[in-house]
């Protein structure tokens, strides 16, 4: 997720010290979902470019798991393996919402400068 929000240039502010470098991939999430709604778009039939939202689904349903999962507060420090395999599941489907079903590329393949980052065919689109 580090890797993602990193090429996709989501803001994050700076933490001191070691909480910088040990981010959570909840905080990834959350900002990537919120600045999605502004940045994320799909090519329609009219090759014009509009919101899309399948990846803030699937990043909700990771959150959805983390939140009560992740926290060993409030749930404990280990997983159960049908746990452990719901919440790799939900991050692989994630993972898969970012890349393009028509070029098989994922959404930051390609960077047209200061505009967007982009997929190998366009279809998607992350605007800068």
């Amino acid at each position: 997720m580090s890797l993602i929000a990193e090429r996709l240039e989501l803001p994050v502010p700076f933490l001191r010290g070691a909480k910088n470098d040990m981010r959570h991939a909840l905080e990834l999430l959350e900002r990537f979902a919120s600045r999605s709604k502004t940045q994320l778009q799909r090519q329609t039939e009219a090759d014009q470019y509009a919101f899309w939202d399948g990846p803030v689904g699937a990043a909700r349903n990771l959150t959805a798991l983390l939140i009560p999962w992740g926290n060993a507060g409030s749930h404990g420090r280990y997983l159960t393996r049908s746990e452990a395999e719901r919440v790799i599941d939900a991050c692989e489907a994630f993972l898969a919402s970012l890349i393009c079903e028509t070029c098989s590329t994922h959404i930051s393949h390609a960077a047209v400068a200061g505009k967007y980052y982009r997929c190998g065919c366009d279809h998607l689109r992350w605007k800068m």
